[in-house]
């Protein structure tokens, strides 16, 4: 994330041949210094430069769709509540949205009008992504879209068109492979069908029902929330039978 960011900063309208030479430069100045601490970001440091030829291919594209980099490592300042509201109707909670993009893209239609591209990079293989979303189960990017709905400084959320995980690849022979939400339509159709399953879920604890220890174990490792997780309480209960 610091070495697209950076190089988007530092960058110009460029060819091809300028963009490799900045995208170096930039994994240099990231990485080096990681280098004399760390022995291991030397192999870190070249794998990066191994990334360079796809994904300038890949960004090159977007420019001529006439995508420009709005923002990067982008946390919405999501002031807009959800109202959690009970069986009844009445309101028993706010919730409020928050996460961090990784990359908001911005640009102009040909009516005029300003359109909104957002992207998670992964370095890890894409394919499983693309599945989730062939099976309706992602829900990252929909969380993504409903946290720049919720922003103060974010007027018409209608103008994300636009979601997609993108691969960071090494293969130069190849722009990046992505795994693309759907049309403008089919992604704020997925918004609002998260919105309403939090809404079901905070209605559930709301009266009472506990919250399931529910995630991916790659999550725990970063997760902010890691020290008040119950999954290590569930797991000794579970093997012993006991399911309460």
């Amino acid at each position: 994330h610091s070495v697209v960011e950076r190089f988007h900063r530092q960058r110009d309208a460029a060819t091809p041949e300028q963009d490799l030479s900045v995208f170096a430069q930039t994994v240099d100045e990231c990485l080096l210094p990681l280098c004399a601490d760390n022995p291991r970001y030397w192999a870190v440091q070249q794998q990066f430069h191994g990334y360079a030829t796809a994904f300038v291919q890949w960004w090159q594209a977007r420019e001529r769709e006439g995508w420009q980099v709005k923002h990067s490592e982008y946390a919405p300042q999501a002031t807009r509540a959800q109202s959690i509201v009970d069986a009844a109707g009445h309101a028993v909670h706010e919730l409020h949205w928050r996460g961090r993009i990784d990359q908001v893209d911005e640009r102009m239609n040909e009516l005029g009008e300003v359109e909104w591209s957002l992207i998670d990079y992964k370095t890890n293989n894409v394919r499983g992504y693309q599945q989730s979303i062939r099976n309706h189960e992602d829900t990252q990017l929909a969380f993504y879209i409903n946290l720049m709905a919720s922003a103060v400084e974010v007027t018409g959320a209608e103008s994300i068109v636009d979601a997609r995980y993108v691969g960071v690849d090494r293969h130069a022979d190849r722009t990046l492979p992505e795994a693309i939400l759907g049309d403008a339509t089919y992604i704020h159709q997925q918004a609002r069908q998260l919105r309403e399953q939090v809404q079901q879920v905070f209605s559930q604890m709301a009266q009472g029902a506990p919250l399931v220890a529910f995630g991916e174990k790659s999550a725990c490792v970063y997760c902010d929330y890691r020290a008040v997780c119950r999954k290590d309480y569930a797991a000794p209960l579970l093997a012993q039978g006991d399911a309460s």
